[in-house]
């Protein structure tokens, strides 16, 4: 008998943070922590073994990027195989501001992270890891971000 794995702790917020966090009146290159400060206060993000974020691109392409907290890493998924680096560093700098408005117990969400952009494969290795599917229609990205 083998005793059942520990579920992942997991976190999922509205598709309409990220939107509010990357298009900020208020701070440098459109993000503002003071706009989305709310939105963490009742979660327990240094507990969470996976944060998900939907990520809308120009109101036609939907991604998801899933910050782990515990292995400080975060990654976003597209399955077009596109890059968002602006995303990666706006996500790693909501998850030092969200540490540091927590003082002791939000130690674990800062220091430096890993960023990785994660498409399809590119042919290298057919047994590469961690890739997704490529979609090859205009039209299913939703699928493809759940």
């Amino acid at each position: 008998y083998e005793a059942p794995k520990r579920k992942p702790r997991c976190e999922f917020f509205s598709s309409f943070f990220y939107a509010i966090l990357r298009n900020s009146k208020h701070g440098k290159n459109g993000y503002c922590y003071a706009d989305v400060k709310r939105w963490g206060k009742k979660k327990k993000l240094e507990e969470m073994d996976h944060i998900f974020f939907p990520i809308n691109v120009s109101n036609s392409h939907w991604c998801m990027a899933v910050v782990s907290p515990k292995r400080k890493l975060i990654r976003y998924y597209d399955s077009l195989g596109g890059r968002n680096p602006q995303c990666l560093e706006r996500l790693e700098q909501y998850m030092q501001d969200e540490g540091a408005s927590r003082g002791e117990k939000g130690k674990g969400l800062q220091g430096e992270w890993r960023k990785e952009n994660i498409g399809p494969r590119t042919g290298v290795k057919a047994s590469e890891p961690d890739r997704i599917p490529r979609q090859v229609d205009g039209c299913s990205c939703g699928v493809f971000a759940c």
